[in-house]
């Protein structure tokens, strides 16, 4: 149960953080992605950092039992995954995803889920 909260607590802050920065610095943030995802080195890189941050969580906590556990669980596997992605697609592929970004609705709309999730885990983590 202690793994569960510990992972619950690092998703809410990493959750809500991000979200407030992709709020208030959307311009420096898109910028910033901009020039990675350029940068077949640094996609690179930045997919190996992804891909083990997931690997400690799935390997640390994975767990199918109830709602809070379930959430926990799939946003692992949702990182290991992005890892992955990262360390395999191509820089076209990448720099198409990243071409999402630049579309106000979908970035405002991953922030509000980066937030709402945040909340949520920071909720039930906290009880």
């Amino acid at each position: 149960m202690e793994d569960n909260i510990f992972i619950a607590q690092l998703i809410g802050i990493y959750s809500v953080v991000t979200a407030l920065s992709m709020f208030l610095k959307k311009k420096m943030l898109i910028d910033v992605f901009d020039k990675v995802f350029k940068t077949r080195t640094l996609s690179y890189v930045l997919g190996v950092m992804i891909f083990i941050i997931g690997l400690i969580m799935v390997l640390s906590f994975n767990s199918w039992s109830n709602g809070q556990r379930v959430v926990t669980s799939l946003v692992s596997w949702l990182v290991l995954i992005k890892g992955i992605s990262y360390l395999f697609l191509s820089q076209k592929s990448l720099l198409k995803m990243l071409g999402w970004m630049h579309h106000k609705s979908i970035y405002y709309s991953i922030a509000t889920g980066y937030l709402i999730l945040g909340i949520y885990m920071l909720s039930v983590a906290i009880k």
